[in-house]
């Protein structure tokens, strides 16, 4: 074949990949993307550090402050007897301000055990201490080996399968009184309509 043929035909080829990037950006991405990142799913992890909503004012470990540890003031509302967790009150600040500084060495020690920086989509502090991120099943089996690390949870979409919940849970015992609480009907309790109730088992 002649060689102007088979500039012509590359070029051809050339024009039609082109043509096809641009109205299928999909195809333009499979065709160039790494599959690196293909096996990689969303974990939630949890640290051990109580979060902001029942921390009981116990001793917590601050090698991050050169100090071996130390006391805070409680921020579990049963014990500052306010009806309402207060994020913005001082001592809760001090307190996620000490959680800030343990997720910070955490993640130089994530560093180390995955070979790569640690980067959470979502960071959890107030009824949860943890993150989400992107990891591979390898990752995750290594976070996991972590002597700060509670669990490492795929991130699964759960579906309610009853509404019959409250009654296996014996709520209905605190709606009548029964439960030691006052007999209110629930009256003042937030609620928001429609809410499911997940059992997570540790």
């Amino acid at each position: 074949m002649d060689y102007r043929l088979k500039i012509f035909y590359g070029l051809i080829c050339s024009a039609l990949l082109g043509f096809l990037s641009l109205q299928n950006p999909a195809f333009a991405k499979s065709a160039t993307a790494s599959t690196g990142h293909a096996d990689k799913q969303r974990y939630i992890v949890v640290l051990d550090d109580l979060p902001l909503a029942i921390y009981d004012g116990r001793t917590v470990k601050t090698p991050e402050r050169n100090k071996a540890s130390m006391r805070l003031q409680a921020t579990a509302n049963h014990l500052t007897g306010k009806r309402k967790l207060d994020p913005h009150s001082s001592n809760s600040k001090k307190y996620l301000q000490f959680l800030d500084e343990r997720f910070e060495s955490f993640r130089g020690e994530a560093l180390l055990k995955m070979g790569r920086k640690l980067k959470p989509v979502h960071r959890y502090r107030n009824a949860l201490n943890g993150f989400s991120a992107e990891l591979t099943a390898a990752e995750a089996q290594a976070l996991r080996e972590l002597p700060r690390v509670s669990s490492v949870r795929l991130d699964e979409i759960q579906r309610l399968e009853t509404d019959s919940g409250p009654n296996w849970l014996g709520a209905d015992k605190i709606y009548d009184g029964s439960a030691g609480f006052a007999a209110t009907g629930g009256e003042g309790v937030a609620c928001p309509a429609g809410a499911g109730f997940a059992l997570w088992q540790s």
